[in-house]
């Protein structure tokens, strides 16, 4: 080839010659290259969320941040990660039929070369060989958001103040790829997060948050099966430290001295307790104090309602430590 660096369509002359002379054969190769390019200047979408780099080729270098999400498919090694440069940009790296000899390992420093893609809303880059770089690199810090959007996509990120919608959707170990689960903060009451726990996290096999509200960290996802490609916005958690309690919501464990009932409630909820409390809260879902109880009996009788339906939390304290709960009411 007259120029190494040359990309496109390229011609030989082949020249075969036996006893009985000599012919000539001219081929066509097209060369495909990969330039190196930013992944921010490939993930970007139109406003139906359609990827503008489509087919494009490329080169991206990032670091890896959690873990294969797909390592066998139809019986094959397969790969699904993410890889997030330096400037917090980043973008799901996929491959159905083959790992290009790499093993999935969060801090190392890799190049992908390969073609820009996307699946059910989420751009992708789907490799034809991946070079490991360096290991052990040092990850960004997850990025504070309220809501999750095309602007989370394959970013990690933090949300503060969560509680699972229905601690029931948590179906630890089952689900053939994983579950979902829904949640909402605190400060943030009208827009319903979902919570992606894959089977290959350590997450799929753990108890849902035993508290009241936690912080979540994650990879931001989408799953969207049709165009326009802007909805089904997912979170992933990457392992169960990614779930964590906030300080102070449940610095000890009472719910073996608790029993309420029902719950949900329409007029009163009933507090059965084994020991005496010294003091019960009722909060709403903003954090506001809408009953106190001190020095609790065995059977309170809590009149609930007044209170709007919705979520509420009951803060149980005694000696310095406390615990909180939740009860629905109707």
């Amino acid at each position: 080839m007259s120029n190494p660096n040359y990309c496109g369509e390229d011609q030989f002359i082949y020249r075969i010659c036996d006893a009985n002379g000599c012919d000539t054969a001219q081929v066509t190769i097209t060369v495909k290259c990969y330039p190196q390019r930013s992944i921010a200047s490939v993930t970007n979408e139109n406003p139906d969320g359609t990827a503008d780099s489509l087919n494009v080729n490329c080169a991206l270098t990032g670091t890896v941040y959690g873990v294969n999400l797909r390592p066998i498919n139809n019986n094959q090694p397969a790969l699904l990660f993410t890889i997030i440069d330096n400037t917090g940009s980043g973008i799901a790296v996929s491959s159905l039929d083959g790992t290009f000899g790499y093993t999935v390992q969060e801090g190392d420093n890799i190049t992908v070369w390969g073609t820009i893609g996307q699946f059910n809303g989420m751009t992708e880059i789907r490799p034809d060989t991946i070079i490991k770089v360096s290991s052990n690199n040092p990850l960004l810090n997850p990025v504070q958001v309220s809501t999750l959007s095309e602007a989370t996509e394959s970013k990690l990120v933090s949300l503060e103040l969560m509680y699972l919608v229905d601690p029931s959707e948590w179906t630890t170990g089952t689900g053939s790829s994983g579950f979902n689960v829904r949640a909402l903060s605190l400060s943030n009451q009208m827009d319903t997060i979902q919570i992606r726990i894959d089977r290959d996290v350590e997450n799929y096999n753990a108890l849902p948050p035993q508290c009241a509200t936690f912080t979540l960290v994650g990879l931001g996802g989408q799953f969207d099966s049709s165009n326009p490609f802007n909805s089904g916005y997912q979170i992933l958690p990457r392992y169960n430290n990614d779930i964590k309690c906030n300080t102070g919501t449940q610095d000890a464990d009472f719910s073996y001295s608790v029993q309420l009932a029902p719950n949900p409630a329409q007029d009163v909820l009933h507090i059965y307790q084994s020991m005496s409390f010294d003091r019960i809260l009722v909060l709403n879902a903003l954090g506001q104090t809408m009953n106190t109880v001190v020095k609790s009996d065995s059977l309170e009788v809590m009149p609930v309602a007044s209170y709007p339906p919705g979520i509420y939390f009951l803060r149980f304290e005694k000696e310095g430590k406390a615990w909180t709960t939740r009860f629905v009411k109707q």
